[in-house]
């Protein structure tokens, strides 16, 4: 808590973060100074990805993606309850860099697996992107 309240540009790693947030919310000490929900809150504000893979996914699966942010973003993407269009979009989102040239060869791999990271049978073209 003392690197992300006392610097602003500190540098804190995800699994720090979500480390700390869970041992706030497990343990309850006899005596504290600070409020355990209070700075569960500001970890949430600054950053609202420890919470929701706190919520969603919980400890162990995070563990077992280690503490990967993509992986995780990937991982609840796949959980969301909405039509794969989306689903497909957000990841690629995630995974395609912005204003950068992709090959085809790529693009077609990385979409191919996006497919299959959703279970959809269906072999990726590059027009695919195209849509």
């Amino acid at each position: 808590m003392e690197k992300i309240e006392n610097k602003a540009n500190a540098r804190v790693t995800f699994k720090e973060l979500f480390d700390e947030y869970h041992r706030l919310k497990t343990t309850r000490p006899f005596f504290s100074l600070d409020n355990h929900e209070e700075l569960c809150t500001r970890i949430a504000l600054k950053y609202p990805l420890v919470r929701q893979a706190y919520d969603e996914l919980g400890t162990a699966k995070v563990q077992a993606l280690k503490y990967h942010v993509g992986n995780i973003r990937r991982k609840l993407t796949k959980q969301v309850r909405l039509p794969s269009e989306y689903k497909i979009v957000k990841m690629i989102d995630t995974v395609f860099p912005k204003q950068m040239f992709i090959s085809k060869s790529k693009a077609k791999s990385e979409l191919q697996r996006i497919y299959d990271d959703l279970g959809i049978q269906k072999t990726a073209k590059a027009a695919d992107l195209a849509k």
